[in-house]
């Protein structure tokens, strides 16, 4: 399986094997320009931003935040999962065991930390207004978030059934 996503006339392919290559699309022609292994387990989620050249790669071990630097290797930072970023790209959002950790995009600086779940975080989802954020954790809970103000709005709800998504 591998995950395709066309931004203008870039092709980003996240691979089986944890490997990710990025293609440069012209006049009917595709050439590879960046070929990279970071990841350990299958890539399912690939994005990419333009105008910075930022890359997150996902697999089930961890997310990786790629920035392109002119010629040469990429530089990464490593985030674990799950990760969502908020609609404009500026704010980036992972999670380590219990911890929900809020990202700058663009320095790779961590701005926060949300702290509100008892057992390990299985993913993240961002409302379409980036305000709120809903984090579901591994014991059925979901917490919801104010993102302005990083504070705990509703807090250990529970799902009926294991979630594996959201939106």
């Amino acid at each position: 399986k591998m995950e395709l996503n066309e931004l203008q006339n870039k092709l980003i392919i996240g691979y089986q094997n944890g490997e990710v290559e990025i293609f440069v699309l012209d006049n009917k022609k595709a050439s590879s320009v960046y070929f990279f292994h970071y990841h350990s387990f299958p890539i399912f989620n690939v994005r990419f931003r333009e105008k910075d050249s930022l890359i997150i790669t996902q697999s089930s071990e961890s997310s990786k935040m790629i920035r392109l630097k002119g010629v040469g290797s990429p530089v990464s930072l490593e985030m674990k999962r799950p990760l969502t970023a908020t609609s404009d790209g500026l704010k980036l959002i992972s999670a380590d065991e219990c911890i929900i950790m809020i990202w700058d995009s663009k320095s790779g600086e961590k701005l926060r930390d949300l702290l509100g779940h008892n057992t390990p975080i299985e993913f993240c989802e961002l409302a379409s207004n980036n305000r709120h954020l809903a984090s579901f954790s591994t014991d059925g809970l979901m917490n919801i978030w104010d993102m302005n103000r990083g504070k705990l709005l509703l807090s250990g709800v529970k799902m009926a059934e294991h979630i594996t998504c959201a939106r």
